[in-house]
């Protein structure tokens, strides 16, 4: 691959040769937003940035990446990588370096013992599937540490999380929106704090509308999981579906769910309407396409590497929760009743 010059990149960015040069050289004389925006195609461009061969680096972070049955990390692979993706970037630029390590419940323990001995700057726990007996071991944990996908708000520990009730809540906000009465739920038969706040979000959507709950189904939440406990629930009583439109916990679920809808004669959105969460890759693709609430990734990356550094500069602060909402995306999945 020919290697891209310093001029093509300036001319690609529109700004001058010097500027690109300032940054790459990491001099004073440049706005940080354009700081930013240059260090960003560098990154992208495989360009050799002079802070990465010749500068120290600030320090290392370890990344925890925490998987208890899979479901959830092997799943939405492509989702839980875009986050970690935009943490090494945003490190990167930092110039701090980020190491990723997995583990299970038999291994996190030690991990974590073995990381903290190596004096890291700060560390990161993806814990999606974390299991809530073992947040108290976490409380001990000596240095800067920031919980991602996982609710901590009762916890002294910093954490970036989706928000997802009120996530849930728009979701069957804009079901009622489009003449929406019977609505259901398509309920993760995995108990993780994700869902468990879906739920939550759920309840007090149909109680703030003064709605009564047509129809819980619990499925597993993957997409051939979905799809094989769904048919199950469908075989001999697939008039017992009463709601005319479902919010189902994830897109896994939801495509799952409409692929068997659909094999027992049910047509997606006449008959029922549905509404995901995430906007995986597959939700666009789907027939009929899904309407989802999307969640940024990248914003969660930003928002992890944010509220680590904070800690690092000031370790005696009062814990901080970061909450971030999702984005309606409206496809063909649903449609007025």
């Amino acid at each position: 691959m020919k290697s891209i010059t310093l001029r093509e990149i300036a001319e690609h960015l529109g700004v001058s040769a010097a500027t690109v040069s300032i940054v790459l050289n990491d001099k004073d004389g440049v706005s940080a937003e354009t700081r930013k925006r240059v260090k960003e195609y560098l990154i992208e461009a495989n360009y050799p940035i002079r802070t990465e061969r010749k500068m120290k680096p600030f320090g290392n972070v370890f990344l925890l990446k925490y998987a208890e049955h899979g479901m959830i990390v092997e799943e939405n692979q492509g989702f839980i990588a875009a986050i970690i993706d935009q943490i090494q970037k945003d490190f990167l630029m930092q110039r701090t370096n980020l190491t990723i390590v997995n583990c299970n419940r038999g291994t996190i323990r030690t991990e974590l013992d073995r990381v903290s001995s190596q004096k890291p700057i700060g560390m990161i726990l993806i814990a999606s599937e974390l299991d809530d007996s073992f947040l108290d071991a976490l409380e001990t944990i000596k240095g800067p540490l920031a919980v991602v996908d996982h609710s901590m708000r009762f916890r002294d520990i910093d954490s970036v999380v989706m928000a997802n009730e009120a996530i849930a809540f728009n979701a069957v906000r804009y079901l009622f929106s489009i003449g929406h009465r019977e609505i259901g739920h398509l309920r993760s038969a995995v108990a993780i704090s994700n869902f468990n706040e879906r739920r939550a979000g759920f309840e007090e959507a149909m109680s703030a509308l003064q709605l009564k709950e047509t129809r819980t189904i619990a499925l597993t939440p993957t997409l051939e999981g979905a799809y094989s406990d769904m048919r199950e629930y469908l075989n001999g009583r697939a008039d017992s579906v009463r709601a005319t439109a479902f919010f189902a916990d994830n897109d896994a679920i939801a495509i799952g769910a409409i692929r068997a809808l659909q094999e027992h004669g049910f047509h997606v959105p006449d008959d029922v309407s549905v509404i995901g969460v995430d906007d995986i890759p597959f939700s666009a693709i789907n027939t009929p396409p899904l309407t989802t609430m999307r969640v940024s990734r990248s914003q969660l990356g930003h928002l992890t590497v944010d509220i680590l550094t904070r800690r690092i500069k000031n370790p005696t602060k009062p814990a901080c929760h970061y909450l971030h909402g999702g984005t309606l995306i409206v496809r063909n999945s649903t449609r007025p009743r």
